[in-house]
């Protein structure tokens, strides 16, 4: 489940310091586990990049869906490509979108359809074409993140076998699954020994890596004031319900702002020791797109202005290599995501103001994510 990552070369005093964090990074749940991280000292990006290795436990449990799950996906993306299928400018997004998305294609129709007679591949899937309603919001990801669990949404709808595999094995939840895992193990040993703990989390794709590692710190006597933004309400009340799942001491203080507007939330102080903005920011263009985006750096810009000196902001993007990227793009058609290579995350991040030193990369072994963290 892990690929093989090159042997550190021999270091002393910083370097030292460096790999004995990158030991320290470990993290399991039910799903994925961490295993092993290490540096790639020959990228050359003039900044530390780390290699995650995982173990995908949820593939272990059932390696005949994850096998043809994978193997439907190759096929139907071979097929998409073959007659020219992609993702529109324009999103096809809600019910509406999801209709429309159905008929344009018999690979749309058998994930995202509802009529009779659609094709079949093998699967039965019911609750797909709900499922896809939801993209790209925090609902679209709570699946992903928590595979085989009861909705806390839709009625509390349950997704039946083969919808839950398919939700389980694309390696887009495999993908957000180790992203969550490596944002977790990064904060809880960078925190395990503070009293206090200021966190902001902007947007709440990836709130639940922030819940878990919350509450493992306050099982050790930290202290952890988190703070959840969005403009979506609904989204705001599952961070509430994720928050209570979760057990969280103190309770989550939640707060409706427009993340498209760096000006408004970057008028805060600097005051929080943590924070994230994993799951939003990959949403963002290189450029600005008047009345409707700004561009990535100047989010990033006003997202750094709330970090105080000695903490630590947190982000992620896919990469350009995801290895199903066609099945983002042609058949789930996931809208405005901007998926970068390690070379033009970093280009972004630069263009933020950041230097350099003060960047780090980790990137999970199943190719889908970087994450970064930036030193303030």
């Amino acid at each position: 489940m892990h690929s093989n990552t090159p042997a550190p070369s021999a270091s002393t005093g910083t370097e030292q310091a460096r790999d004995q964090r990158a030991m320290r990074l470990r993290y399991a749940d039910e799903q994925v586990e961490i295993i092993g991280c290490q540096p790639i000292e020959q990228l050359g990006l003039g900044v530390d990049v780390y290699a995650v290795a995982t173990m995908n436990l949820a593939a272990q449990r059932d390696p005949a869906g994850y096998w043809y799950v994978n193997h439907m996906v190759a096929q139907h993306v071979r097929r998409l490509i073959e007659d020219g299928v992609d993702r529109p400018d324009l999103p096809l997004a809600g019910p509406k979108g999801r209709a429309e998305l159905a008929e344009k294609h018999d690979v749309l129709s058998e994930w995202w359809g509802t009529g009779e007679g659609r094709p079949r591949s093998g699967f039965e899937f019911e609750y797909l074409a709900r499922w896809r309603e939801h993209v790209p919001s925090a609902k679209a990801l709570w699946p992903l993140q928590h595979p085989g669990e009861t909705l806390p949404f839709d009625g509390g709808a349950i997704p039946n076998a083969d919808d839950w595999r398919a939700l389980t094995h694309v390696a887009d939840a495999v993908g957000i699954r180790s992203r969550a895992a490596v944002v977790a193990a990064i904060l809880r040993a960078r925190y395990a020994t503070a009293d206090t703990l200021s966190w902001l989390s902007l947007a709440s794709g990836a709130l639940v890596p922030i819940m878990k590692t919350a509450h493992a710190l306050e099982r050790v006597g930290v202290d952890c004031a988190l703070e959840l933004w969005d403009l979506d309400a609904d989204a705001l009340t599952m961070g509430l319900d994720l928050a209570e799942r979760h057990g969280l001491a103190s309770p989550l203080k939640t707060a409706q702002v427009n993340l498209l507007d760096p000006a408004e939330f970057g008028r805060a102080r600097a005051r929080f020791d943590v924070v994230e903005t994993v799951g939003f920011f990959e949403y963002l263009p290189d450029e600005p797109i008047e009345g409707l985006f700004p561009s990535a750096s100047q989010y990033l810009a006003g997202a750094l202005a709330m970090v105080r000196p000695g903490g630590v902001l947190v982000l992620g993007n896919m990469l350009d290599t995801h290895p199903q990227l066609d099945f983002v793009m042609r058949c789930v058609q996931w809208p405005y995501i901007v998926p970068r290579s390690l070379e033009q995350f970093l280009d972004v991040i630069r263009a933020a103001g950041v230097a350099d030193e003060q960047v780090t990369f980790h990137l999970p072994d199943d190719g889908v994510y970087a994450v970064a963290t930036i030193e303030v």
